[in-house]
């Protein structure tokens, strides 16, 4: 798998983190918006060498959206790292 998978290994990190926060009915809708300051240190993710790390930490948080440091790791040798923003959908009143 390409190194740059694991910027959406830390995306799907953040969408369950957002989950346990919340503990919504319903999930809330979010989109991967942004990416910045992301760093490979690989081209690819190895697939012989244990689990992979996905280390999400959660910035800031507001009802449009929230912000993510990520750092994906492969038995302590680092993938990649960077920041994401989720996008949330907001939420219609019925």
């Amino acid at each position: 798998v390409p190194s740059v998978a694991a910027a959406e290994y830390a995306a799907q990190a953040a969408a369950v983190h957002g989950f346990l926060i919340d503990r919504p009915e319903s999930p809330r809708q979010g989109l991967l918006a942004k990416l910045t300051d992301v760093e490979l240190a690989t081209a690819w993710i190895p697939h012989d060498r244990g689990s992979v790390l996905v280390k999400a930490e959660l910035l800031s948080r507001t009802a449009a959206g929230c912000l993510y440091d990520f750092e994906v790791a492969c038995d302590r040798t680092p993938i990649a790292r960077g920041r994401l923003m989720v996008a949330f959908r907001q939420r219609t009143t019925q």
